[in-house]
Order: structure tokens, then C-alpha cells, then sequence
């Protein structure tokens, strides 16, 4: 994972000089703050944005996953929420879910890296990451966020 705050995504080497990653950061710095929750097509099959509105999940309630193509960007807009990660290696594989392009494992008691992503962070989420997004982090009760789905395909 890679975390950082939105408005330093172009003082990071890699990110604002390749096409696609410019593409998904400007659109997240211009577009997200204005747009009603939904879906949004960036360009490319399986490039797009979804904006998202909900309380905090349950440690209990939350997905444990990873994507096998796909690189999750994930903006907070308003509010706060906590991401958990781990690496596969530590965890018990449960199913393979192909239309959502994902692995689900079995949660361990604690993962090994925990992020509060707050308003105006980004967390990126490389392929075959193992990732739980939308959980609580203390003084918050609900986030309002943007996931870009980025295709690896596309890098």
C-alpha cells in the first residue's frame, strides 16, 4: 500500500509522469469533489470511479481481499476510514470471486498494517494486495469516498 495525501500526488516520482495514474489523480482531485455517488467511467473497460457514501463496517462485517488485476485507489472525501492489511502468505484463502476479481480470506485476529485514511488521503492498493477497507477509526462514524478501479493492464 501507498499512502499520501492528494494534493502531493505530483511530487511523487512514477505518478504524475505515467498517462494512466495522471488521469485517475487529476480526476479524483477535480471531478470526485463534485459528483453525486455512482459510478463513472474513466476511458478503458474496467477503468472507473465509484463514489461511495456508508457508515462504518464491523471488523466483523468487513471483506478481507485482494484483487488479482486490479489496483484500488481509494480517496476519503469526507469523514474517515480505517484500512487493514496483510500479507497472503499469512492468510487462509476462501474463495475466488470473479466477477468482483477477488480473492476473500479468512480474517486473523489482528492484520499486520492498519491505515486511517482521512479526508484528503489516497491509499492505493496494488494488485494482490490483501486489503479491508471501511472500518471504524476513532471520531468518526461514516466516510464518504471515491474507489478508482485501475486495470494493472493499463501500466
Amino acid at each position: 500500500m501507498i499512502t499520501f495525501k492528494l494534493s502531493d500526488w505530483r511530487n511523487i516520482p512514477g505518478l504524475a509522469a505515467h498517462p494512466v495514474w495522471a488521469k485517475a489523480l487529476s480526476w479524483l482531485e477535480t471531478e470526485a469533489p463534485k459528483v453525486a455517488d455512482g459510478n463513472y467511467g474513466l476511458g478503458e473497460e474496467g477503468f472507473k470511479a465509484m463514489v461511495l457514501s456508508y457508515p462504518h463496517k464491523s471488523r466483523e462485517t468487513a471483506i478481507l481481499e485482494a484483487h488479482r488485476h486490479t489496483i484500488d485507489i481509494h480517496l476519503t472525501l469526507v469523514g474517515a476510514e480505517g484500512i487493514e492489511s496483510d500479507l497472503p502468505e499469512r492468510l487462509k484463502m476462501t474463495e475466488y470471486n470473479v466477477p468482483n476479481e477477488a480473492d476473500y480470506f479468512e480474517k486473523p485476529a489482528a492484520c499486520t498494517t492498519f491505515v486511517g485514511n482521512l479526508a484528503g488521503m489516497v491509499t492505493i492498493v496494488l494488485a494482490g494486495e490483501v486489503h479491508m477497507t471501511g472500518l471504524a477509526v476513532p471520531g468518526f462514524t461514516n466516510v464518504r469516498k471515491v474507489v478508482v478501479k485501475l486495470p494493472a493492464r493499463l501500466l
